[in-house]
């Protein structure tokens, strides 16, 4: 963790991919925020869009992404080295800011357990939905990366609780 958090600036929560599409959830207050995707064909492609919307955002303050347990297993390929050099990278443009990490059974276990806690995040017909808008499963997984961040760790109430 570089720097020290306070209640003023913005949050960045990404669902990173290394080959395919990123999902990111931009949070500065209750009104302001954005749900969007970064694609890219590897790591750097990626982490130069990241850089990219970090620099066009005034404050931000905190970088928050999902990581996950994967190279401990037999799951290793491509695609999980380019999410491995994105991760690196993604401390890397981190390192003026507050920077965390949050693990993807953190993610599964509010995907599967906790969901009736986000107001605001549903799925209707197999399509996942953010306060009325469509969302990718990557960027529904950056606002549950959002969720724990906000709610579990920083121990602040959910924006939308209506």
């Amino acid at each position: 963790m570089a720097g020290k958090l306070t209640p003023t600036g913005s949050i960045l929560t990404l669902d990173p991919s290394g080959t395919s599409q990123t999902g990111g959830f931009f949070f500065k207050n209750w009104a302001e925020y954005d749900i969007f995707t970064i694609e890219g064909k590897n790591a750097v492609e990626h982490a130069e869009k990241v850089e990219r919307y970090i620099k066009g955002k005034n404050q931000l303050e905190a970088l928050v992404w999902e990581t996950s347990y994967w190279w401990t297993t037999n799951k290793s390929n491509h695609h999980l080295r380019e999410l491995v050099y994105l991760n690196g990278i993604l401390a890397y443009l981190g390192k003026n800011i507050y920077t965390e990490q949050i693990l993807n059974l953190e993610v599964q276990e509010v995907l599967n357990h906790q969901l009736e806690e986000i107001k605001g995040l549903v799925i209707e017909n197999k399509q996942w939905y953010f306060r009325g808008k469509k969302v990718s499963v990557h960027e529904r997984d950056a606002v549950l990366v959002f969720f724990i961040f906000w709610v579990k760790k920083l121990k602040r109430p959910w924006p939308w609780q209506k």
